[in-house]
């Protein structure tokens, strides 16, 4: 227990807004497959001020997209267009390459917006990262929820908790999930993989004698044995799995286990030739040059 590490929160702004870039960071590269975690909120923002993220590329990875309140509307080079609610899981693998954009919803009756998710990147085993594109939306009536014990609830996301299993697609050895407490409670978890990290999304919590506020991120260093103490309506979000054997190189929003992908990939996007989403005229440039 004395091993655990925690990483604070870095803020991030992406187009109009600003999240908590919790992985990657200096003291944790990756977690398990996963390569990137933001959280934004929970905030309320004035309707003119809505989020818009403008079209982007992406290769290598799985995203993943959660609310806990707020709508969102995802459109991308695919064709897909999906309006994403409070519980639904939107998973698009970006494979050899996908295009997309992210805008929030919101009625015409509202003057303010209340908006909590979460995005993920999980990077593709090397033998897939090369795969189709594909967008699939999973509502939450299809993801398992269950109860632990008297005061905790668990929203299986991603991945198996012992006899529950989450249909959502998955590549690779991966836990996501959400646990609400219920009521003030100390309890003992045990996890059945190799990394875990949890981040506290609302409220406060005691993770292994460790003080956690809203934000942050703890890497267990003995998934299997984790003594909680959480306060009613406290929210955790879960991320487990087994890292891959090669390293993975990361570029703005590119993964990939070779350099060459990545380059390839900016030089399309340069020039505009990784598709495009219909509807859409502006898009985010190239950051940079990216060398080999």
């Amino acid at each position: 227990m004395t091993n655990d590490i925690i990483i604070p929160s870095v803020p991030k702004s992406i187009g109009n807004i600003t999240v908590t870039r919790c992985l990657p960071n200096a003291k944790k590269r990756q977690l398990g497959p996963f390569v990137f975690i933001d959280h934004m909120g929970p905030i309320e923002y004035k309707l003119e001020n809505e989020i818009n993220v403008l079209p982007h590329p992406h290769i290598g990875l799985m995203t993943v997209t959660y609310f806990l309140s707020g709508e969102g509307f995802h459109t991308d080079s695919l064709g897909s267009k999906q309006q994403i609610n409070i519980g639904d899981i939107n998973l698009m693998i970006a494979g050899k390459g996908i295009v997309h954009a992210e805008k929030s919803r919101h009625k015409q009756s509202d003057s303010t917006k209340k908006i909590h998710m979460l995005q993920i990147w999980i990077a593709l085993p090397k033998e897939q990262e090369e795969c189709e594109p594909e967008f699939i939306n999973y509502t939450k009536d299809k993801l398992p929820k269950f109860l632990l014990n008297q005061s905790l609830e668990m929203n299986l996301l991603i991945g198996k908790y012992n006899q529950y299993q989450s249909p959502v697609k998955t590549f690779t050895d991966t836990l996501y999930c959400i646990i609400e407490s219920k009521n003030d409670s100390t309890e003992k978890l045990s996890f059945q993989y190799k990394e875990l990290g949890i981040l506290v999304t609302n409220g406060q919590a005691k993770i292994n004698m460790q003080n956690l506020q809203a934000n942050d991120l703890i890497i267990l260093n003995d998934p299997h044995d984790i003594q909680i103490e959480v306060n009613k309506g406290t929210i955790l979000a879960c991320f487990g799995g087994t890292p891959y054997p090669e390293k993975r190189h990361i570029w703005w929003n590119f993964v990939a286990t070779r350099k060459e992908l990545i380059y390839q990939a900016a030089e399309k996007w340069k020039v505009q030739q990784m598709g495009t989403v219909p509807g859409e005229t502006e898009y985010v440039p190239l950051p940079g040059e990216y060398k080999i």
